[in-house]
């Protein structure tokens, strides 16, 4: 990918998550999420969905620098840095192999996932809401670690989590 694509996914969440992965190892399953979006390590993020077992939406979006926050089209977003050696970001559902390999700088990539109607995709189908659960997540290059950051938010699927 180069500056600025855009891959557009219908990401199937099991157990109510996805896995963003840039290595296959996991030293420890499941770290507490301090945020009630995002968990994982070094070289992974398990992305926490109101959807239970279902197809989420998610646009991926690589751009050259760090883009602006456009926190008033979504619920919450989370800052999060991964490490990624070789480039590639797997996007993965938790049970099943289905997967979609992204290309990303090599090196450390800050991640913002931003979200929106977590909180209405939890009813029934039968009971879908009228605008679904939908993610963003944004990838850029940056020179070094940086901790994870709330920039929009908290939403209430988050909130309930955390409390």
């Amino acid at each position: 990918m180069s500056a600025d694509d855009v891959v557009v996914l219908a990401v199937e969440a099991q157990d109510g998550q996805y896995h963003l992965r840039s290595k296959p190892e996991m030293d420890n399953p499941w770290p507490g999420s301090p945020d009630g979006l995002l968990t994982g390590e070094a070289g992974w993020i398990a992305v926490l969905t109101g959807t239970e077992f279902g197809s989420v939406p998610a646009t991926f979006r690589v751009h050259p620098h760090a883009p602006p926050l456009n926190d008033h089209d979504w619920d919450m977003a989370v800052e999060r840095t991964l490490d990624c050696p070789d480039g590639e970001i797997t996007v993965a559902s938790l049970y099943s192999s289905d997967s979609r390999t992204v290309r990303v700088p090599a090196g450390f990539v800050r991640l913002r996932v931003s979200v929106r109607n977590r909180g209405s995709a939890s009813v029934t189908p039968a009971q879908a809401p009228e605008q679904p659960e939908a993610h963003l997540i944004d990838a850029w290059s940056v020179p070094e670690w940086q901790p994870s950051r709330v920039v929009a938010g908290p939403d209430e699927t988050a909130q309930y989590r955390i409390s």
